[in-house]
C-alpha cells in the first residue's frame, strides 16, 4: 500500500562452504510496538497528573482529627493538613507499629531526644 513503516532488522552474514558471503535477515514491524509504548507513555504522564491532582486536594483539605493525629500532636509534630495526616499516619503503620524506630529519621530523634 505504499506505506513507510519502521523495522527492527536481526540478522547475520555467513560463509557457504564455497567461501561466498551469504545473509539471512528478519525484519520485525515495529509499528504495534511503538504504539503500545506511545499509550504507555501517556498513560504514565495522566497518572503522573492525577496523583499530582490528588495530593493538591489533600493539601488543601484539613489534617485528620484521630488518635493517632492527637498522639503525634502530644510529641509536637503538628499536621497542617489532610496529606500531612495521611503520611503521619503512614509513618505509624510502616515504623511505629512494628517497632521500627531507628529506620525512621523522626523515631530516631524522638530517641535521641529521650536519652538527652
Amino acid at each position: 500500500d505504499g506505506r513507510t513503516i519502521n523495522v527492527m532488522v536481526n540478522g547475520r552474514i555467513h560463509r557457504t562452504t564455497q567461501g561466498e558471503a551469504r545473509t539471512h535477515c528478519i525484519l520485525t514491524d515495529m509499528t504495534e510496538r511503538q504504539r503500545i509504548d506511545e499509550a504507555r507513555r501517556k498513560s504514565a504522564v495522566l497518572l503522573r497528573q492525577q496523583a499530582e491532582r490528588a495530593l493538591a486536594m489533600l493539601e488543601e483539605l484539613p489534617a485528620e482529627r484521630n488518635s493517632m493525629i492527637e498522639n503525634w500532636q502530644a510529641m509536637g509534630i503538628k499536621a497542617r493538613n489532610a496529606a500531612h495526616s495521611q503520611a503521619l499516619i503512614q509513618l505509624k503503620t510502616m515504623y511505629c507499629t512494628p517497632r521500627r524506630c531507628l529506620e525512621c529519621a523522626i523515631g530516631t530523634a524522638l530517641l535521641k531526644q529521650e536519652n538527652s
